[in-house]
């Protein structure tokens, strides 16, 4: 169904958060687009269009747009407080005094505070892809305020409220998120991240877009013996994912400039039919 026609049953919810549900969240389902848009509340449209501010431009989601209107301001004293607890930990663990962002142990605190597991969640990776954050491993408070705006987040409940509705991201967007999740990840002076924490990275990131063949893809890379993954394998693997989303049944070897290890490992998948 068009959204515009989908829209229409819905006067009270403007016409580009029903395109986001329908062709985002519910990737075309009509069924399943009702389904959200029969239960949406205010506060989940006033997210949805704060995702549509962020992911315009590169969502691939067709919107109008938006209402020139001046967004109320919001709030940030309780949430900047939580941002200044976990930077003052992380500090106390070790991180430079010098440098205004959370850091190294400030992270996890971060994610605990919320309720969140730091090492199994993606709300951190997201959190700091909507911040823009440009050094790995740290969310400035620069960043910070970039991605609780983005949220549309004044208090820590807000922010818990989030966690889980702003893994429902668009396909584009969710490629430039994964994207971003590697550079963030992998320390700026080396060219690889180290094997086992890319693996554990794709866990996580691969939880918003899981792939049936992504424990086989884990094996191979171990029983190659790989130092590390570099960017290209790690972008060049969504490509593949995405052709392959249940398994190999052939493979253009040829002409698509593919890395090695891609097509070494469907080489073997198709071997082991």
């Amino acid at each position: 169904m068009h959204p515009s026609r989908l829209a229409q049953s819905y006067p009270r919810i403007p016409p580009d958060v029903v395109t986001l549900v329908l062709q985002g969240h519910a990737r075309g389902d009509e069924t399943l687009a009702r389904r959200i848009l029969n239960r949406i509340t205010t506060q989940q449209i006033d997210n949805l269009r704060a995702e549509l501010r962020l992911c315009n431009g590169y969502s691939g989601v067709s919107t109008q747009r938006a209402e020139q209107r001046a967004e109320p301001e919001i709030d940030l004293a309780e949430v900047l407080t939580l941002f200044d607890k976990c930077r003052v930990h992380g500090v106390e663990e070790g991180g430079d005094d010098a440098v205004d962002a959370m850091q190294g142990a400030g992270l996890p605190r971060f994610c605990e505070e919320l309720g969140v597991d730091p090492y199994s969640d993606p709300f951190v990776l997201i959190f700091a892809w909507l911040g823009r954050a440009a050094t790995p491993y740290q969310i400035s408070r620069a960043e910070y305020i970039t991605a609780v705006r983005a949220l549309r987040c004044g208090t820590v409940a807000a922010l818990e409220a989030q966690v889980r509705d702003v893994r429902a991201l668009p396909q584009r967007a969710f490629s430039d998120f994964y994207t971003f999740a590697f550079r963030w990840s992998k320390p700026a002076d080396q060219k690889l991240l180290e094997l086992d924490m890319t693996i554990e990275l794709w866990k996580i990131v691969l939880t918003l877009r899981p792939w049936p063949l992504q424990e086989s893809w884990f094996a191979f890379l171990h029983n190659r013996k790989l130092r590390g993954v570099s960017r290209d394998v790690w972008r060049e693997c969504l490509r593949f994912a995405a052709e392959h989303p249940d398994g190999v049944t052939d493979h253009d070897f040829e002409g698509g400039a593919w890395p090695v290890i891609i097509d070494d490992f469907a080489e073997h998948m198709m071997q082991a039919k």
